[in-house]
């Protein structure tokens, strides 16, 4: 973990780590992007995810993105899910290849 210090008159403190620049969303891959579900940040959304084969260690991948972004379309195991970006904001992710 490290501290950064911006002057005496900014007497702010952030505390950054390397798992908090790798760790994104669902709705932050882009098309083509593959990525390792960490976790869920909704709770009630956890639930409905794990019912669609959606949990923690499973590999997905973006396979379509809506013009305007919204929703995407999302690969997990032999499935295909389509999911809003309120919903893939939910999915806590770690992309490959990083």
């Amino acid at each position: 973990m490290t501290q950064v210090y911006f002057s005496e008159s900014f007497p702010a403190i952030f505390e950054l780590s390397l798992e908090s620049f790798l760790t994104v969303t669902a709705k932050d891959l882009t098309r083509g992007q593959q990525a390792i579900v960490a976790s869920f940040s909704d709770e009630k959304l956890a639930g409905f995810f794990a019912e669609r084969g959606v949990v923690a260690g499973e590999r997905l991948s973006v396979e379509r993105i809506a013009p305007m972004g919204d929703p995407i379309a999302i690969r997990v195991a032999d499935h295909l899910l389509c999911l809003r970006k309120r919903e893939a904001s939910a999915i806590i992710v770690r992309p490959e290849g990083v």
